[in-house]
């Protein structure tokens, strides 16, 4: 008995030195992910990024993860610390100003998509974790900027879920930047992005854009409407946006009763100058909904609600979702042009 006593009791110290060692091993591996700076606090946000050039000055820099990152010894610290930087943010303006940029034209005026994608300096498609893959074509300078672009605009969930493609192409309208456009007719669970590498525009007229056509895949994707026949709200081509959407609820407060979708944008501009953030706004609904959207992300909160264009933005105010995304695209933006 005293034998088998001492062995059971040997064998259980084993276990035990056994489980100990693990649990220190899991933790020692663990430590980095907490804190990039080996600080003892173990609070930190941090960003991936390509370069210490990408931190703002708000951060710092981790070379051997390179993630830019701020320390705080709470979650609270961690709080105040990132609302201090969306401050420093509010104050930038990322727009072009409220320049009428007619992205869509080029979708209405040149139906041979195919002939634009063979001819295009460079065609990627978009993998699962924001992979940018080149189908065809060259990954120039000039089109690893406007990927690079693209990718700090478009989060990577979204980009996973709702992007196909990115192409790069030339288009015989100079004044159209870029448009947007299910990969199959009829299925707006994936979209192509096309950028008009002739326009000339510079990068913040491209931004500006680039968040307008985001704003159409966000709202006119497959999940943003209802796919049913019978729509109580307004109807387009991507499905119903009835009172349960975004695009239902803009129509309903701003258009319906007020605004012809079908008159143009001339004469419902016209009509009230300052229900739009510009003209272009005054075409549709939809469009309506991807400009404003646009001086949302780009441009600091209006301080007032005297004209209904200001309402308009502070509109998305009442969608948590879209206000951290918001947070998020402008920070990638200051990295950007800082």
């Amino acid at each position: 008995m005293k034998k088998v006593f001492y062995g059971l009791a040997i064998l259980i110290l084993l276990l035990f030195a056994g489980w100990l060692i693990v649990g220190l091993s899991l933790q020692e591996a663990g430590a980095p992910a907490e804190n990039p700076s080996d600080n003892a606090s173990g609070f930190v946000i941090e960003t991936e990024v390509d370069g210490p050039e990408d931190c703002t000055k708000l951060e710092q820099y981790d070379a051997e993860r390179n993630v830019c990152f701020i320390e705080c010894e709470s979650e609270e610290e961690c709080d105040a610390k990132e609302a201090e930087l969306d401050a420093e943010l509010e104050k930038m303006d990322f727009s072009a100003g409220n320049k009428s940029l007619e992205a869509d034209k080029l979708k209405a005026e040149d139906s041979e998509g195919q002939a634009l994608i063979d001819n295009a300096l460079a065609v990627y498609s978009i993998e699962k974790g924001e992979k940018y893959k080149l189908l065809r074509g060259k990954d120039n300078t000039e089109a690893q900027k406007i990927r690079t672009l693209v990718q700090k605009i478009l989060p990577a969930n979204i980009s996973d879920k709702n992007v196909n493609r990115l192409i790069l192409m030339y288009h015989k309208d100079k004044d159209g930047l870029a448009f947007v456009t299910p990969t199959r007719a009829g299925d707006t669970s994936k979209w192509d992005i096309f950028v008009n590498m002739n326009s000339g525009s510079d990068e913040k007229e491209l931004v500006a854009t680039l968040v307008h056509e985001f704003g159409h895949i966000l709202f006119l994707n497959n999940d943003a409407l209802k796919q049913t026949e019978m729509c109580d709200g307004y109807t387009v081509d991507e499905g119903c946006a009835d009172n349960s959407t975004i695009l239902g609820k803009f129509y309903s407060r701003f258009w319906e009763g007020k605004f012809d979708p079908e008159a143009g944008a001339e004469e419902n501009f016209m009509k009230e100058q300052t229900a739009f953030v510009n003209d272009y706004a005054a075409t549709n609904p939809t469009e309506d909904l991807a400009e404003t959207f646009a001086n949302f992300v780009l441009k600091p909160k209006p301080s007032n609600t005297q004209y209904v264009m200001d309402q308009k933005i502070l509109f998305f105010y009442e969608f948590p979702e879209l206000v951290k995304l918001r947070s998020q695209i402008r920070r990638e933006l200051a990295r950007a042009f800082k």
